[in-house]
């Protein structure tokens, strides 16, 4: 009997003895019997207490116990630290596999354990990873036909195979090289999404090792591979999610420091060359209703060069343009005929094997397309796609953006860091001139000019601020009467009304002989200012404003041949 059962016993004992003895009168004898009676209760309850502390005071030996038992929980504790929340799917199921695999081996008492996963895109089978008495008898190629061995019977037939003899053959466990030790063999197969995904196979040098009990534990086994396999697999697309919500974050991150569209399409060539890992990377922008153009190029294989042209309505790359759809391309190999990219007949290129190309959008209409290629087949899939599909979307609403930009800046007439008026300013006022002229009968003269900086090479910020300060520096010695524009980073035009091209000339060398003697230019990084000019006079060379355009920029071009501080006119050159 347990100590807190006899306690409960004594105590009603004595409680129904006291109750008895308190009905008896108080004469001496009684009173006396009360006494004694009460004597002897106490002294019982006493030693039997005494006693029970004594049971419950702990002893070494349960202290000693619990020490044990708490040292095996830290090392339980440090050994489960291992496995740490950051490590990825393929590293879990590495550390399943190898405290699984050596299990079965003992369970089932086998001398080799393998685990196969069916690539049903290669048709083979990949040793993902085996546990055997004789590793060196593996064969060193990981991969073997679907076709071949027992595990083709097994995956035909998606039923558990038991072989207890088997006869002196290289090709019924292909994992082997040549002839395998293996007698018996157990082979069960692993379920995914209704689909084999792989085989675990078991085998012995012994004959007849096996029995039909051995084959339903690794048929169990094999379960809770399969099951693992299961949570790995959402653990790989979890982290694919969390991969591809980082690679868009930093892109939309990035886009946001892109100013202009050329630098936005050098950074997709960059960007998107790593993410797809592709072979080759082109850029095609819509040029007209129904043509195409190659604008960049980025990859170091053969490619047509940039600003080749081609129809939509010939090659694969057409056809994503017309129709406005993306198009993924896995094996070119496989194709009865050669299937043009471009047009019919562009130069055969044989060592492209998967392509992807997507469309770049606006108002339902494919402005330009990304494609990548690659010489390995079936190198992008689905989720390519979607990534490719996602940052055209991107993209597009970056170029949308640019355009309204480009709209706006085109509309304005000012240059918004000289405060000069833009080329839109300088159209209008050229056309204006010309009917002034006309009505009038009165000449004129236009100058472009195009500053350089001596002893620096040419960049955005420099040209920025060298334009401000030679304005600055400028604006002060041009007549009133004279118009000036900034048409680009480093060009200015310059209209002179009722001037002969000689009087225009002849002024703006005294407005070049102040500029020159200038030293330096911004803040001390442009040593000196070079100068290249032409000219052409209304309407002794030219009989409208866009001919004027034509003939004077040809005059610059040629005066930037001339070298330096070169002013050319329409047919008459001097250095100065």
């Amino acid at each position: 009997m347990n100590k807190p059962v006899s306690i409960l016993t004594i105590s009603a004992t004595v409680f129904f003895s006291v109750l008895l003895v308190s009905f008896l009168p108080n004469t001496t004898l009684f009173i006396f019997i009360k006494l004694i009676v009460g004597v002897a209760i106490s002294g019982t309850a006493y030693f039997y207490l005494r006693d029970s502390a004594d049971s419950f005071r702990p002893s070494a030996s349960p202290i000693k116990k619990s020490t044990n038992a708490l040292a095996a929980s830290e090392t339980s504790e440090t050994t489960s630290a291992n496995i740490k929340a950051e490590e990825d799917a393929e590293t879990h199921f590495n550390l399943f596999l190898e405290t699984i695999v050596p299990l079965i081996q003992e369970t089932i008492v086998s001398k080799t354990v393998v685990l196969l996963i069916v690539n049903y895109f290669k048709k083979t089978f990949y040793i993902r990873y085996k546990y055997s008495e004789n590793p060196e008898a593996f064969s060193d190629s990981p991969d073997f036909d679907l076709n071949r061995g027992l595990m083709s019977i097994i995956l035909k037939d998606r039923k558990a195979l038991l072989e207890n003899t088997l006869p002196a053959s290289d090709d019924l466990l292909p994992y082997y090289r040549g002839i395998g030790p293996a007698k018996s063999f157990l082979g069960v197969p692993l379920f995914f999404n209704d689909y084999v995904a792989g085989i675990l196979c078991a085998d012995s040098d012994v004959p007849e090792s096996f029995s039909p009990d051995d084959l339903q534990i690794l048929q169990n086994f094999g379960d809770l591979i399969g099951i693992q396999l299961a949570a790995s697999n959402k653990l790989f697309e979890f982290e694919s999610e969390n991969r591809i919500i980082r690679l868009l974050f930093d892109f939309s991150k990035d886009l946001m420091t892109i100013n202009d569209t050329e630098a936005l399409w050098n950074y997709v060539c960059e960007k998107l060359s790593d993410v797809f890992e592709s072979d080759r990377l082109m850029i095609i922008s819509r040029k007209g209703e129904t043509r195409g153009c190659i604008s960049h190029v980025h990859g170091s294989m053969n490619a047509l060069s940039p600003g080749y042209e081609f129809p939509d309505n010939e090659g694969v790359i057409g056809w994503v343009l017309r129709k406005n759809q993306s198009l993924m391309v896995e094996d070119f190999s496989k194709k009865e005929n050669y299937i043009p990219r471009f047009q019919h007949d562009e130069p055969q290129v044989n060592d492209i094997q998967s392509l992807l190309a997507v469309p770049v959008s606006i108002n339902d209409e494919a402005m330009a397309i990304i494609s990548v290629e690659s010489v390995r087949p079936g190198k992008f899939d689905n989720q390519h796609k979607k990534i490719m599909e996602t940052f055209a979307f991107q993209i597009a609403a970056f170029l949308g953006k640019i355009q309204t930009i480009e709209r706006l800046q085109k509309d304005n007439p000012i240059d918004p860091h000289t405060r000069l008026g833009n080329e839109t300013a300088f159209l209008n006022e050229l056309n204006k001139e010309v009917e002034r002229s006309q009505a009038f009968q009165k000449d004129f003269s236009l100058q472009l000019l195009r500053i350089h900086a001596s002893n620096y090479d040419d960049g955005a910020a420099v040209d920025q601020q060298l334009a401000k300060e030679f304005i600055t520096f400028t604006l002060p010695l041009v007549n009133s009467t004279n118009y000036i524009f900034r048409l680009e980073n480093n060009l200015f035009a310059l209209i002179w009304p009722e001037a002969a091209v000689e009087d225009a000339t002849a002024n703006f060398e005294e407005i070049y002989e102040k500029v020159a003697a200038k030293k330096p230019w911004v803040d001390g990084l442009v040593e000196q200012v070079n100068m290249n000019c032409g000219f052409i006079q209304y309407p002794a060379t030219a009989s409208s404003a866009a001919e004027l355009i034509e003939k004077v920029q040809g005059a610059l071009n040629l005066a930037e041949q001339k070298g330096p501080n070169t002013i050319e006119t329409y047919k008459t050159v001097n250095n100065i």
